[in-house]
């Protein structure tokens, strides 16, 4: 499984079981970070302004089972995220975001 769907996936199921009263989507999305980072990738983050696509293509993957919109929104924001520390350290695009465009195709 692509480090960027096992992300998505950790993060769907926990959210799912919600084992906390508060603080489920913090903790789902610093399992999210921690695989991703245990991949060798950078650690991912979904801006305000993208907060209510996230939560509705949460509850897609939750309601009827459909984990690919979810999916595709997490690889979204990592490369999203990725092009922003590579833009900010003047780094060229590794070969890394190739592989998370490929999960979009």
């Amino acid at each position: 499984m692509h480090p960027v769907v096992l992300a998505a996936e950790v993060h769907i199921r926990f959210v799912g079981i919600h084992p906390f009263c508060d603080g489920n989507g913090r903790v789902s999305r610093l399992l999210t970070n921690t695989v991703l980072m245990q991949h060798k990738y950078l650690p991912m983050a979904v801006p305000q302004i993208r907060k209510h696509e996230y939560g509705r293509d949460l509850d897609i993957a939750h309601g009827d089972g459909n984990h690919l919109p979810f999916t595709e929104f997490i690889a979204e924001m990592t490369l999203m995220t990725h092009r922003d520390y590579m833009r900010m350290l003047r780094i060229p695009e590794p070969e890394r975001e190739r592989d998370i465009r490929e999960i979009k195709a």
